[in-house]
């Protein structure tokens, strides 16, 4: 399922710290062509999060929606080896998650002509023991003579609480340097471990399969997001802690109890 959307940059001060920042490739969704499972819909605003517009328009994803975007050909700017490095972050309100929720990935989409576990990289939430939705990041690492290919998977130990508000989650990894991989949420840096595969030094798998937005394997639900997604950033570089400790503020809204009987 193709979808069609172009790209309009916002003047909220949110987008314009985005832009600051000097992402490769930024998604704000200000213009958007529904599609089947993919609806637009409002984003954060500025009466509880004072960043963004009083007007704000995401998307909404369910049931295995997903914005497709065609890699551009061999080396692109989606197209990750060792010794570089990859941030993305985005806003996100979750629905729903089943396990994971895929938000950027490249790879992995069992398109023909492209092996079914060619995840040169994948931004996601995944669903932590206590319920919480956590940072997570996933490649297939190349096979060699002494070693099969693998899956390498890391979780954030901490998540957040699945249909509460509008969150910000980031990731940046070098590859090739399993140590340096950070993940953030709302600000603020999370710790987490490699809990699938393990740490490695190897390439990861990569070729011309095609990014997608709120989803994975051709739609499948346990990998899909189920909710709304806006302010998507990719960056060819580490993007450091500081950046992030000024992306999210909230006004929490007041909470009316009931009056005692």
């Amino acid at each position: 399922m193709m979808v069609q959307f172009c790209l309009v940059a916002k003047d909220s001060d949110f987008s314009k710290a985005i832009t600051e920042s000097k992402p490769d490739r930024h998604w704000s969704f200000d213009s958007f062509l529904p599609a089947k499972n993919v609806v637009a819909s409002s984003g954060p605003t500025s009466t509880e999060y004072p960043a963004f517009g009083t007007i704000n328009p995401a998307v909404k994803m369910k049931n295995g929606g997903r914005i497709i975007i065609t890699d551009p050909g061999n080396d692109s700017v989606f197209d990750f080896g060792n010794g570089d490095e990859i941030t993305v972050e985005a806003m996100v309100h979750l629905d729903e998650l089943r396990d994971q929720a895929a938000i950027l990935t490249k790879g992995r989409t069992d398109n023909r002509g492209f092996p079914a576990n060619n995840q040169n990289w994948a931004f996601r939430l995944k669903r932590t023991s206590g319920g919480q939705a956590g940072v997570n990041f996933l490649f297939r690492s190349k096979g060699t003579k002494d070693q099969p290919a693998d899956w390498h998977r890391w979780t954030s130990n901490q998540g957040f609480t699945v249909g509460e508000g509008w969150n910000h989650v980031a990731i940046t990894y070098r590859f090739g340097d399993p140590e340096s991989i950070r993940g953030y949420m709302n600000g603020k840096p999370v710790k987490g471990k490699w809990d699938m595969g393990g740490p490695t030094t190897r390439s990861p798998v990569v070729d011309d399969d095609e990014v997608w937005i709120g989803s994975s394997m051709a739609g499948n639900l346990n990998n899909s997001l189920f909710g709304s997604v806006d302010e998507i950033a990719l960056y060819r570089r580490i993007v450091p802690a500081e950046v992030f400790a000024t992306r999210y503020e909230r006004i929490e809204p007041e909470r009316v109890l009931p009056e005692p009987k």
